[in-house]
């Protein structure tokens, strides 16, 4: 299953380089952010495929929240660099898809976490890896594309 978590967060990272594209002209920053994102996730795809320790697990899980969390706050209240501060940003249907594959894969990175210790993540983690293969492929049809839509 951590395969399948390594693919997904490696496409997230292929929708954050197409954003960094995208955003190039509008404001240069983005685009090393999106850039920084992109390199971080196929990282941590990396690391997982190496045969990545629990930490790293986590450590991934945070970068995958934390990317979460710009992300809504950029669509609800905006951020603070930026060509127009503090307005927010369209929901796109590529940034929405990453977003919701990034949720997929801290809660299949949980279920194997917990999965030894909690029925409730064991019953998760049977599920997983449809759900990941389905994470997959919306992100690759949809994902890829423009990220503002």
């Amino acid at each position: 299953m951590l395969v399948l978590v390594a693919a997904l967060a490696f496409l997230g990272a292929l929708i954050h380089v197409g954003a960094a594209a995208d955003h190039w002209s509008e404001y240069h920053l983005y685009t090393l952010a999106f850039s920084s994102l992109a390199v971080l996730q196929v990282g941590w795809a990396l690391l997982i495929l190496r045969g990545a320790s629990r930490r790293t697990l986590v450590l991934g899980c945070a970068l995958q929240l934390g990317i979460v969390a710009l992300w809504a706050v950029s669509r609800t209240v905006g951020v603070p660099l930026a060509p127009t501060a503090w307005t927010p940003e369209e929901i796109g249907v590529a940034d929405l898809t990453e977003t919701v594959g990034e949720l997929v894969t801290v809660l299949a990175v949980l279920s194997v976490l917990f999965g030894e210790r909690s029925n409730a993540a064991r019953a998760v983690r049977r599920r997983m890896p449809s759900m990941l293969l389905l994470a997959i492929l919306i992100g690759a049809l949809f994902g890829t594309g423009a990220h503002a839509g």
